[in-house]
């Protein structure tokens, strides 16, 4: 027969061998990623540019949007600079944990090659980017602002315009 003291003890240690176990889990939880589909494109892409987007109401009629964002700017992206923009918004994805409600992109990725196009439209303000896989919307994702910084410098470095805040 136990003790009051005794029964304490085992339920401390049944609620600390719980929380060790749900922390394993939650660190080891698998981290949003690119769709392997997507990531391949982005890789062997023979066009690859970054576009700059106007937020605001879709407008589908206009000839150059991006699934009905307004385009200010596209900006072709060097071959040195891809790997390095596909890194950056893959770890801004893997580190993405929330999303607003709101979707207002000011960004967007777009490459071709291989017979597809992979596509991301991308909203820091709401931490959401939308991926697409052959103009067929596939998830849409966590992200955060970390991609942001070079997604600007290279649309700024070709002159394209960001349009305002």
């Amino acid at each position: 027969m136990r003790t009051a003291a005794g029964w304490i003890m085992a339920t401390v240690l049944a609620l600390l061998a719980g929380a060790a176990a749900l922390g394993l889990f939650l660190m080891a939880r698998a981290r949003p990623r690119l769709p392997r589909e997507v990531a391949a494109v982005l890789a062997g892409a023979d066009t690859f540019e970054l576009l700059s987007l106007r937020p605001g109401p879709i407008e589908r009629q206009r000839p150059d949007t991006f699934y009905g964002w307004v385009v200010l700017g596209r900006a072709a992206v060097p071959g040195d600079t891809r790997a390095e923009v596909v890194a950056v918004t893959n770890e801004g994805i893997a580190h993405g944990w929330g999303m607003s409600l709101c979707f207002e992109p000011r960004h967007g990725i777009h490459a071709a090659g291989r017979g597809h196009t992979a596509d991301i439209v991308i909203c820091f303000h709401c931490h959401q980017a939308q991926v697409y896989l052959d103009g067929r919307q596939m998830e849409t994702l966590p992200i955060t602002d970390a991609p942001r910084e070079l997604l600007d410098r290279t649309l700024n470095r070709t002159g394209v315009w960001l349009g305002t805040e």
